[in-house]
């Protein structure tokens, strides 16, 4: 393979971008300087359940790979490890830490493939560098500094500045952000914290504002349906404008009286299914079967245009459909004595058997974990990710825990992701040991 990181213009001043990389295994040595772990991935089955005892660094190995491939080097300079390795079948990318013991800063040496970068990284958060030099400065200014302290707010600034820059400029590090697609499930998941920058990290938010998650995440899918709509749309109009021209020119064969009612059928089917997922408009009209046998050439060829656009019109629904279904039915088998559906325009909404609506932040703490855990899985996480998933049993009852795996293997193989998963809960594993990874306290 390849490992050049600049690959030759095509003819048209682009590159083709690289393919995406799978992790196949993961190992690190002398975290804490106490623990040496392999984790080797289930790539038939896409889900991999790492397990141990508290302390042993189950949800640290996360933060390492999350800070990796999302160029966060002050996260990945956080906790002491000799090396982290990280093998793609093909290729790797291995990374050493070098500190002293009273070192304000850690040495990453990077390599992914032929290429290999240093990097100086401070232990403080940027953002915490950017804060001490600020109240140096002030203090600095008020009561008339020494030389000294304003030579701190310089290195201080410097260090900022200077692991800002090597990160932007890095095309190692540019690379592997591009081809390993991490989505990270922490186990703060109620609360949605958006995007921002990098003094707001996922794993230690700091903004003031913060939002349900399942609100957020209502708010998104509104947004996917109605993209979807506007696809759909489009695909409509243009089929609309190029109709008599399509139909004089015989663009599609004509399909014979009994294929035009079989295909019928299953547009009815379709847009019923759709209709159901709240993704269509009703009309409130009642269709009357046309009488097909009856039809001659003409009659037959616009028939079989029109199912051939209605298709296309709903394949641009495919792509939400499928997932939306999967969620709502997943998640109305769990629940009891309410059920969760969808309208384009209203978003999901929860209604109890007798008919009264109850708001999704007012659904249990178990309750809205699935729906954010379910929710992540079909829409955020993209194909070709790997999904680092940690302790799903948070607030769900033991026999939602059960039946978790199951859901989650056939989501992983339909959406084609892969699944890191720490778990402390037995019941989560079920019968599937052979999903396990051991993280145990020796080396």
């Amino acid at each position: 393979m390849n490992q050049s990181l600049a690959e030759p213009p095509t003819t048209d001043g682009s590159s083709d971008p690289k393919p995406p990389l799978r992790v196949h295994t993961i190992e690190v040595e002398g975290l804490f300087n106490l623990y040496d772990h392999r984790i080797p991935l289930h790539s038939a089955e896409r889900v991999t359940v790492v397990h141990g005892p508290n302390g042993v660094g189950k949800t640290v190995i996360f933060r390492l790979l999350d800070a990796l491939f999302n160029q966060h080097l002050v996260t990945l300079a956080a906790w002491p490890y000799r090396r982290l390795e990280v093998d793609f079948g093909s290729s790797r990318v291995v990374v050493c830490q070098k500190r002293g013991k009273r070192e304000a800063s850690a040495r990453l040496e990077i390599t992914f493939g032929d290429h290999h970068e240093t990097f100086k990284v401070p232990l403080e958060s940027l953002a915490e560098l950017e804060q001490e030099a600020e109240l140096l400065s002030d203090e600095w200014s008020r009561a008339g500094g020494t030389m000294e302290t304003f030579r701190e707010i310089r290195e201080l600034r410097r260090l900022a500045d200077e692991t800002r820059r090597a990160i932007r400029d890095s095309a190692l590090l540019r690379e592997l952000s591009d081809r390993v697609k991490l989505h990270v499930i922490g186990t703060d998941r109620l609360e949605y914290h958006g995007a921002g920058p990098d003094t707001a990290h996922r794993w230690y938010p700091r903004r003031p504002k913060r939002v349900s998650t399942v609100d957020a995440d209502n708010a998104d899918l509104r947004g996917r349906a109605q993209a979807a709509r506007a696809d759909s749309s489009e695909v409509a109009q243009r089929l609309d404008r190029s109709f008599p021209q399509r139909l004089i020119s015989r663009a599609i064969d004509s399909l014979t009286a009994e294929e035009i009612q079989d295909r019928m059928v299953q547009l009815g089917e379709l847009r019923g299914r759709y209709d159901s997922l709240g993704l269509l408009d009703k009309d409130g009209t009642e269709q009357e079967d046309p009488d097909l046998e009856r039809l001659d050439d003409t009659q037959r060829r616009v028939f079989s245009l029109y199912v051939h656009d209605s298709q296309q019109k709903l394949d641009a629904l495919q792509p939400i459909a499928e997932p939306l279904r999967l969620f709502l039915d997943t998640v109305n088998r769990r629940f009891s004595q309410k059920q969760l559906t969808f309208s384009h325009r209203g978003g999901l909404s929860v209604r109890l058997d007798d008919g009264a609506s109850v708001p999704l932040t007012a659904l249990s703490s178990g309750e809205q974990h699935l729906l954010v855990l379910l929710y992540d899985l079909l829409f955020r996480v993209e194909r070709d990710s790997l999904a680092l998933l940690d302790e799903p049993e948070i607030s769900l009852h033991l026999g939602w825990q059960k039946q978790f795996l199951p859901d989650l293997l056939a989501i992983a193989q339909l959406r084609q992701f892969d699944v890191l998963l720490a778990t402390h809960s037995p019941a989560i594993v079920g019968d599937r040991d052979d999903l396990m990874v051991p993280l145990s306290l020796g080396k």
